[in-house]
């Protein structure tokens, strides 16, 4: 139903004052977001009876949700030595998705993951070393934005939450962050960016699982 879908802002739109002040989100989170939305389209689209070319009425929130995901993390990249800091746009995020009632508890929850992700990556940058139970983690809040996109797309089609489908959608997409991690585990050492093998290995050595 068209009529559900929250419609791009307009001269009449309460959101208009507040977007023409947001920081602008970088060509790079742009760039990275778009992969993440197109699997979300052409994978999770078909679980939710969904075509492609359905896409147009979903893409601007997706698209902007990523991307702004993807904004906070080069800027905890940006400050991967400093544990202090924290970034301002969460609440940009939380602020612009609420004022088109698509925000609640579990958006806030799958945004908590992505936070003690960056904290959790910002404490081993910066020479701390972390737990097997907190490394178990790390490699599930690795996808939170997966997860994130998902509730969202629930919400924007109008849907109750489908936790089963959630839960299993989520193994299938920490594999593929295991998978990442092995397949980039030589660049990103050299980057100094947080991979979680290299993380087991501190812990279990050349016999890492």
């Amino acid at each position: 139903d068209r009529e559900s879908i929250p419609s791009p802002a307009s001269e009449s739109n309460p959101l208009d004052n507040i977007l023409e002040l947001q920081t602008c989100i970088s060509y790079k989170a742009l760039t990275k977001a778009l992969v993440i939305v197109e699997e979300i389209v052409r994978y999770y689209f078909p679980l939710h009876g969904l075509t492609e070319e359905s896409a147009f009425d979903y893409l601007c929130v997706l698209i902007y949700a990523e991307s702004m995901l993807y904004q906070i993390d080069e800027e905890y990249e940006a400050h991967i030595g400093d544990p202090q800091f924290l970034s301002p746009h969460p609440q940009t995020l939380r602020q612009i998705l609420s004022m088109r009632g698509l925000y609640d508890e579990k958006l806030e929850m799958e945004l908590q993951n992505g936070l003690e992700l960056w904290r959790l990556e910002q404490r081993v940058c910066s020479g701390g070393v972390l737990t097997e139970a907190e490394i178990a983690e790390a490699m599930h809040y690795k996808c939170f934005d997966y997860r994130f996109l998902h509730r969202l797309l629930f919400l924007l089609t109008g849907k109750k939450y489908n936790e089963s489908l959630i839960t299993l959608c989520s193994l299938v997409e920490e594999r593929g962050e295991i998978e990442h991690d092995l397949r980039q585990y030589h660049d990103d050492i050299e980057r100094n960016v947080y991979n979680s093998y290299r993380m087991l290995e501190k812990v279990h050595g050349l016999h890492a699982p």
